[in-house]
């Protein structure tokens, strides 16, 4: 679902939050990146925002003019205990000055894989 997010460049911080909607994930984390070739894409890595934990918590992506045309990239660890069967679910949003930006948040599930754990991904480009 990699996308663009238009910005308010000369707005205030962009901020981001994971929200674990269905039980059983793991650790999240948050990336911010370059899109050196300007595909859309992730491809030299910047910084982590948010380092990877099981908490809930807003960070601080940066300021506005500083992440404009670099790409946001959200990434979370799923794992299943042995008896369920349900699948992971999570919510991202994205906000400036106060409210979510455009597209945002964003809901995301899906099913275990076989091994019962894995990593996810997606991103966005601000624009």
């Amino acid at each position: 679902m990699p996308s663009q997010v238009t910005i308010n460049a000369a707005g205030g911080p962009i901020t981001t939050s994971v929200r674990i909607l269905r039980q059983h994930i793991g650790n999240t984390a948050v990336d911010l990146w370059a899109d050196a070739d300007h595909n859309g894409a992730p491809d030299a890595f910047l910084k982590r925002v948010k380092a990877p934990t099981d908490r809930e918590e807003v960070v601080n992506v940066g300021n506005a003019s500083d992440v404009r045309g670099k790409v946001v990239q959200w990434i979370w660890q799923p794992s299943q205990p042995s008896n369920s069967v349900e699948g992971w679910e999570v919510s991202i949003d994205l906000r400036q000055d106060g409210s979510s930006l455009t597209g945002f948040p964003r809901p995301l599930n899906g099913a275990y894989p076989q091994e019962k754990w894995g990593l996810f991904q997606t991103w966005v480009k601000l624009v």
